[in-house]
């Protein structure tokens, strides 16, 4: 197995990807979302497994793929929001991680190395966590 990752990633050095986008395209990390990316988070009185939920629905509402993540792992890595923010590429990726911070209490941040969709993508995201409880 790692000879695999290290000649998809010789072969990208000679494809001129850049590292961070090989390990992406190997499924390795969200390090970038968090350390590039601009993060906009709010939290919401509810617990994590259900905006976790919401917010998959959100994501396909929007009209955007989920790629990756888990409830169990605690984040959502989507893409495909050129429909809703023509802007974006189709590739241009959301990152959507969910903090537990209490028993009814979630923080969701969301990241995008794209600041402008991940502005969009986090409005329309937090707006409809908080209609569809009634709460922050």
């Amino acid at each position: 197995m790692k000879y695999i990752i290290f000649f998809i990633f010789v072969l990208s050095s000679f494809l001129g990807c850049f590292p961070y986008e090989t390990a992406r395209l190997a499924g390795i990390g969200v390090k970038p979302f968090k350390t590039k990316g601009k993060i906009y988070s709010q939290n919401f009185k509810k617990d994590i497994i259900k905006c976790y939920h919401q917010t998959e629905e959100i994501i396909k509402e929007l009209g955007a793929n989920l790629y990756r993540g888990s409830s169990r792992k605690s984040f959502i890595v989507s893409f495909g929001y050129s429909e809703v923010f023509p802007s974006a590429n189709h590739s241009t990726e959301v990152a959507i991680f969910f903090n537990w911070l209490d028993v009814n209490k979630t923080e969701v941040q969301i990241s995008s190395l794209n600041y402008n969709l991940a502005k969009f993508v986090s409005k329309k995201i937090f707006s409809s966590l908080q209609d569809q409880s009634g709460q922050n």
